[in-house]
């Protein structure tokens, strides 16, 4: 996953914990990770797995879609695309499977 990509996630998360107020570690307790793990995301050193999402979007109350919505960078088709094939272009076998299940995940109600 692109550096970049993970910190923007984080970021994201950050700003929808924030607006739950609820701290990191909280956030952290209510998924049953360490205290450190929220702030290892929300920095962008790590990048959640499919079932940590689906906890993540649970504690937060929200769909897991929530966590893809990038204010600024997400507000032209055209330029999704782009980074959507950018991404697949340069991705293998085991990568382009992930994809599928967090755009499946996200298609869920």
């Amino acid at each position: 996953m692109p550096s970049d990509l993970k910190r923007l996630f984080g970021k994201r998360l950050a700003n929808l914990r924030e607006s739950k107020n609820l701290k990191q570690h909280q956030l952290a307790r209510q998924i049953g990770k360490r205290d450190k793990y929220i702030s290892d995301i929300e920095t962008g050193r790590i990048y959640p797995r499919p079932q940590i999402m689906l906890a993540l979007s649970e504690a937060l109350e929200l769909p897991v879609s929530a966590f893809y919505f990038f204010e600024g960078v997400d507000d032209d088709p055209k330029s999704l695309r782009k980074s959507i094939d950018s991404l697949v272009s340069r991705s293998d076998a085991s990568q382009l499977r992930k994809f599928l299940r967090h755009m499946l995940v996200s298609l869920e109600k």
